[in-house]
């Protein structure tokens, strides 16, 4: 009854994935109904494009492009993990807790080669600083070479800055800033928390700066990232607390990892638990004749609504959507002493920025170190999180 489509994230081939779909819809021993996948975007936006002209609906648990929260464009497309414009309000509320009432930012930009992904999330980032008067006092992007942009941000003595650009350009914008001396106790760099592990320790011919160079100037800086678990102790819909199910994930994982495996399990069991609603309606309502109509019922907006109505307690979290986008919970990072700390998480829910859960689990705080970004026209003093 149900299309997978699973196998497509391993490959981000589009020729493999437009096989799969095509095999699938023309498998006449089953009835598709909901397209789940992918991770990345060069192969998730054709196929929700695609997939829209067979009225189906598509369903991703790790393709974070804010690219595909366009309705116009995407109609039927959801996904279980957050986008990356939903780490601008966790970001707002850094800024809003350490008094950064004015920011610089620094964005790889699409009109000249970039990825489009980062400028839009970028604007929306902008728009968001203009309604809560945050005031974003330079704007810079690059195509390649983030020099020029650096450069500028430090003729106007930007102390907090706000970045969005792919992991192999963030090496080339950090070994910049190292050569201008923007990084240290008086700077600020906030930037995308899904990276590689150590990213900043992977040999890159085109960055003149060394490893240890990098995680020097790297040291202090925070990021917004997806929460590969909850930290609820609750039960999920299914019986089990998160931990629970990692214990159970990582006897079976083997050497494989992901960090979008909680939204992957979550999503599929989205996908479950809107079928079977929409199927028990179904038999419900008076006159309907389910073996004639099932395919019918499965291309249409019935199938989008009991998708946008859920309301379950997951592995990610409590999974609901607004226009197809989840919306969940940020995961705030630090890199303290050359590694990535947890510091605090963002509810999207309740709009709350909470560091106290995670001092209480792990014991770890934001760090400020020595002198804060103090251009007191830009911020005011670092404070600790337990202020």
């Amino acid at each position: 009854m149900m299309s997978l489509v699973n196998c497509l994230s391993r490959h981000c081939d589009m020729a493999v994935a437009t096989k799969a779909f095509f095999d699938l819809t023309y498998d006449n021993a089953t009835t598709d109904a909901i397209l789940f996948g992918d991770a990345c975007y060069s192969v998730t936006g054709p196929m929700a494009e695609i997939s829209r002209e067979w009225g189906m609906f598509q369903l991703s648990y790790g393709d974070t492009d804010p690219l595909l929260s366009d309705r116009d464009k995407y109609p039927n497309f959801f996904r279980t993990v957050p986008s990356d414009s939903d780490y601008n309000p966790a970001r707002l509320a850094l800024l809003r807790h350490f008094n950064w009432s004015s920011v610089g930012t620094l964005f790889q930009d699409a009109s000249q080669g970039g990825a489009a992904r980062y400028g839009y999330a970028h604007n929306r980032f902008d728009s968001l600083m203009e309604k809560h008067t945050i005031n974003v006092s330079k704007v810079e992007s690059f195509a390649d070479d983030p020099s020029t942009a650096i450069q500028n941000l430090r003729d106007h003595d930007i102390r907090i800055i706000v970045g969005n650009f792919a992991e192999n350009m963030a090496r080339k914008v950090f070994c910049s800033a190292r050569q201008r001396g923007m990084y240290g106790p008086r700077h600020q760099w906030i930037i995308l928390g899904d990276y590689s592990p150590d990213w900043w320790k992977i040999t890159d011919s085109t960055v003149p700066c060394t490893p240890e160079m990098l995680n020097d100037t790297l040291d202090g800086y925070l990021a917004t990232a997806v929460m590969p678990l909850s930290t609820d102790e609750e039960l999920t819909e299914w019986g089990k607390t998160p931990e629970e199910y990692k214990r159970l994930y990582d006897l079976e994982r083997g050497s494989e990892y992901s960090v979008y495996h909680g939204y992957a399990y979550d999503g599929i069991w989205v996908i479950a638990h809107a079928l079977h609603r929409l199927l028990r309606e179904e038999e419900m309502r008076e006159g309907s004749n389910m073996a004639a109509s099932l395919e019918e019922l499965l291309r249409g907006a019935r199938v989008g609504k009991a998708l946008n109505d859920t309301n379950i307690r997951g592995v990610t979290g409590r999974v609901q959507f607004n226009n197809g986008d989840r919306v969940g919970v940020i995961n705030i990072l630090q890199m303290q002493a050359g590694k990535m700390v947890k510091v605090a998480e963002y509810n999207t829910f309740t709009e709350q920025l909470d560091f106290s859960k995670e001092r209480q689990s792990s014991g770890e705080a934001a760090a400020c170190r020595g002198t804060a970004p103090s251009s007191t026209r830009r911020c005011a003093t670092c404070q600790h999180p337990s202020t």
